[in-house]
C-alpha cells in the first residue's frame, strides 16, 4: 500500500536505513542495490543512516559493495558517529560496544580504557557480549562515568528473524546502576544533527521503523517511507508511504510504474 503522496521527478535527498532496508543480516534485500542506482541515475542524493554501531565504516562499505552499491565514507552516518559527538577529546571511554564505536571514539580524539576509571561508558550492539564486559560497564558507571548509548532499539533484524538490539544491552546496565542513558542514534538529536549537515533541500527518510526512522524524519522535517522488509513492528503508528521494500518506494516516488 502506498498513499497520500504524488510521484516526483525533482532531485531529493534520500536518507536510507541499512538493516532491514538494504540488507537483512548478511543477506542483501532483493532490488535494494538497483533502487539506489536508480535514484543516483535520476540525480537524487543518497545518504545512509544506520543505528547499527558494531561495524566500522570499512565494514559497511564492503557490505554495500556486496549489494552492488558504491559509496563513500562521507555518505555513511552511524550511531557510532553520533555517540562520539557526546564525548570530549581526551576523555577516557569504556566501550561496551563493537569496533564501530571504538573507531568513532578514537577519531573523536578520546581514549579507550578498561581499567582506569572512565569518564563515559558507551553501550552499543556487539556480538561478543560477555559478563566481563557488562561488569566493566556497570562498575565504571557506578564509579561516576556518564552512561551513553548508541541507540535504544530493543531489536534489530537478522537473516533469520529479530535479535536483541542495543537497547536491550543498555537496559541491563541501567537496571544494575540506576543510571539513565543518553541516547545518540535515531531518532535522537545527536543523529539528527549529523544528518542535517548532509542535507540541502527536500528529503525523504526510508526505514523499517516508524519510531526510529519516522522519528528522525519528523525531527529534520522530512517525509517518511516505511518498508516492510525489516522489523516494521510499529507500522500501525505510520500513515504515510508504506511499501514492501526500497525498490517499491523508489519506483512509486519517482513515478516509474508498478514494481
Amino acid at each position: 500500500m502506498i498513499d497520500r503522496q504524488e510521484p516526483t521527478s525533482l532531485p531529493m535527498n534520500w536518507v536510507i536505513d541499512l538493516d532491514g532496508v538494504v540488507w537483512r543480516g548478511d543477506e542483501p534485500i532483493f532490488g535494494s542495490g538497483d533502487a539506489i542506482r536508480t535514484l543516483r541515475q535520476a540525480g537524487h542524493r543518497v545518504v545512509f543512516a544506520t543505528n547499527h554501531s558494531a561495524p566500522t565504516k570499512a565494514d559497511l562499505l564492503r557490505k554495500l559493495r556486496a549489494c552492488r552499491v558504491d559509496a563513500e565514507p562521507a555518505t555513511l552516518v552511524t550511531s557510532s558517529d553520533a555517540v562520539a559527538e557526546l564525548v570530549d577529546p581526551d576523555e577516557r571511554v569504556f566501550a561496551f560496544a563493537g569496533a564501530g564505536v571504538r573507531e568513532a571514539v578514537l577519531m573523536r580524539g578520546a581514549r579507550l580504557t578498561k581499567h582506569d576509571q572512565a569518564d563515559a561508558v558507551v553501550v552499543g550492539w556487539h556480538e561478543d557480549l560477555t559478563l566481563d564486559g557488562l561488569t566493566g560497564a556497570v562498575r565504571h558507571v557506578l564509579g561516576g562515568a556518564r552512561l551513553l548509548a548508541t541507540n535504544e532499539d530493543p531489536l534489530r533484524p537478522s537473516h533469520d528473524g529479530p535479535v536483541p538490539g542495543a537497547g536491550s544491552f543498555v537496559a541491563a546496565v541501567e537496571a544494575a546502576t540506576g543510571a539513565s542513558a543518553r541516547y545518540a542514534g535515531k531518532p535522537h538529536e545527536p543523529m539528527a544533527d549529523l544528518i542535517h549537515r548532509h542535507l540541502l533541500g527536500t528529503t525523504i527518510v526510508v526505514g523499517d521503523s516508524a519510531r526510529t526512522d519516522g522519528g528522525l524524519a519528523a525531527s529534520i522535517g522530512a517525509q517518511f517511507a516505511l518498508v516492510r522488509s525489516g522489523n516494521h513492528v510499529d507500522e500501525a503508528r505510520h500513515s504515510g508511504y508504506v511499501a514492501s521494500d526500497l525498490q517499491e518506494i523508489v519506483r512509486t516516488v519517482l513515478g516509474l510504474g508498478d514494481s
